[in-house]
């Protein structure tokens, strides 16, 4: 399955519903990740996104970390894990899902994501990888571990930088990953 990435953190793509700016997801391959919400808000956010139609459409998810997403120990014991919430929500609208791709919040694995990148999604092999000819770095899966991210492009001009980006010639973080466990 292939499309244009669309990444997002779960809490601000469901705070987009009703407004002009919630994109149009139809046809994509929509990139989550998560951090420091417990399970039941997880769900609560995939269904408001559910119900509103913004995953009308939608041709496959790539799921990063859903980093300190976990029930509290004073919490509800009988509570599914975040990965389970989004497993469940997810496969309900019967498009190919991938879960725990190395992208999100955690220092050591924060990809930049290409946004608007063709990707493709393998849920068989648990990968997801840029497909477009922008310079990426490694997941998981092999190569040569290099990471690439706008940080490491600090001594170019912030007008070539600017430039680049406009024309679509933007040079970014690639979304090769293999998911884990």
């Amino acid at each position: 399955m292939a499309g244009p990435l669309v990444p997002a953190n779960l809490e601000v793509l469901r705070s987009l519903v009703g407004t002009p700016w919630l994109p149009d997801l139809a046809g994509t391959i929509v990139g989550l990740e998560e951090i420091g919400e417990r399970p039941y808000r997880i769900d609560r956010a995939l269904t408001q996104l559910i119900t509103s139609g913004a995953f009308a459409g939608v041709r496959g998810f790539a799921i990063g970390q859903l980093y300190a997403c976990d029930e509290p120990p004073a919490g509800n014991p009988d509570s599914p894990d975040a990965r389970t919430v989004v497993r469940e929500r997810l496969q309900s609208l019967g498009v190919p899902l991938v879960l725990g791709l190395p992208f999100g919040h955690l220092p050591h694995e924060h990809a930049a994501l290409p946004c608007g990148s063709r990707v493709e999604l393998d849920p068989a092999g648990r990968r997801c990888r840029c497909s477009s000819r922008s310079r990426c770095a490694q997941g998981e899966d092999g190569g040569d571990g290099a990471r690439v991210d706008a940080s490491q492009r600090s001594n170019e001009r912030p007008s070539a930088t600017a430039a680049r980006q406009r024309d679509g010639r933007a040079r970014v973080g690639k979304v090769t990953g293999r998911a884990r466990g």
